[in-house]
């Protein structure tokens, strides 16, 4: 690590006050050891929260799909189906991803500021003011985004039904040219 290169080396440690390196060295190899756990720890929790959501959501999708009746799929076209199925994908990755990343992240946000809290409270409060400004940012960004992602999944429907409309157009054509 830089900090531990920096304190070892320029700034000169008294002639004979080598013993000092070794605590130091231990508490920045503690360091990089609890940070790589809490990395490992992040990666599994998202990665099996995320998986059991991803699961459940699209078994109440397609159960959902199975008590609908016959009537509502042959009102559709197959594009319109396609895209309504499609469409749940971002909701899917809100939750299975964001919402699990956000507490988990958030959990840990939490106990690094309560510790910066105890430890520094100046420090603290500049944090909690980045947060603040943050969170404004988010919070503009989302309602900005909001319509204009209507909007892509509107595109989306209609191309893919220009797709299977010519996919279905290729065969009458080729029939034709025999």
């Amino acid at each position: 690590p830089p900090f531990y290169v920096h304190l070892a080396v320029a700034r000169p440690l008294p002639p004979g006050d080598g013993t000092l390196l070794l605590p130091l060295l231990a508490g920045f190899l503690l360091f990089i050891l609890l940070r790589g756990a809490v990395g490992w720890l992040r990666t599994y929790v998202l990665l099996a929260f995320s998986g059991l959501l991803n699961a459940q959501l699209m078994f109440n999708i397609v159960r959902h799909m199975f008590q609908l009746p016959h009537e509502w799929f042959a009102s559709r076209h197959v594009a319109a189906l396609l895209s309504r199925i499609s469409s749940t994908q971002p909701i899917k990755d809100l939750i299975t991803q964001g919402f699990t990343g956000a507490i988990v992240d958030g959990a840990m946000a939490l106990l690094t500021l309560a510790v910066v809290l105890i430890v520094a409270p100046s420090l603290g409060l500049i944090m909690l003011l980045g947060f603040a400004a943050v969170a404004v940012v988010k919070w503009w960004e989302s309602r900005v985004s909001g319509p204009r992602e209507h909007e892509m999944i509107e595109a989306q429907a209609k191309a893919q039904q220009e797709l299977i409309e010519t996919i279905r157009g290729i065969s009458a054509v080729k029939l034709f040219r025999r």
